[in-house]
């Protein structure tokens, strides 16, 4: 629905795409499940760029040949996420620290990971890591400031001020 949306896919299998140039593609291509939603969103996608989720205006603009992606919020850049896989963006102008890596998370700029590659095993993939401050987090979770890191733990049920207890488990490297 809207204008050239889907435009050159030739076999827009379990396809939706809705506004101006929604996943038109750049050239004449093959691809399937994608839902693209939004002005000029997903409008280079190409062959093998199946099963991407776009919603908002230039969503996913720039992707070409990655497939699994899911961006939501508008990108007045267009983005910066080419190729990549499995890559997951939620907010205003979401870029990735790289433009052809896969599993990364971007939450609003401030919440960045390597999501666990996708696995048909029922156990969690534990290889997976968030940064909050950082794009390149070295720990299954780290904190960056440029100001010290810091974290506050509070119990905002508590009537008197205690504080809270850590328990450490594991060894240390």
């Amino acid at each position: 629905v809207g204008y050239q949306a889907s435009l050159n896919n030739l076999s827009a299998t379990n396809t939706v795409a809705v506004g101006y140039n929604a996943g038109s593609g750049s050239d004449l291509f093959n691809s399937q499940g994608y839902t693209i939603t939004g002005y000029q969103a997903g409008d280079n996608i190409g062959t093998a760029s199946d099963y991407n989720t776009f919603y908002g205006y230039q969503s996913g603009s720039a992707v070409t040949t990655g497939y699994g992606n899911i961006l939501i919020g508008p990108s007045v850049t267009a983005s910066n996420l080419t190729t990549g896989n499995g890559n997951i963006g939620l907010g205003y102008n979401t870029f990735f620290p790289s433009a052809t890596a896969n599993n990364q998370l971007n939450i609003g700029g401030l919440i960045f990971g390597t999501l666990p590659a996708t696995s048909t095993s029922l156990v969690a993939n534990p290889s997976g890591t968030i940064g909050i401050g950082t794009t390149t987090p070295n720990w299954t979770l780290q904190l960056a400031s440029s100001s010290m890191p810091q974290l506050a733990l509070s119990d905002t049920t508590l009537t008197s001020n205690h504080l809270p207890k850590y328990r450490h488990i594991g060894s240390q490297s």
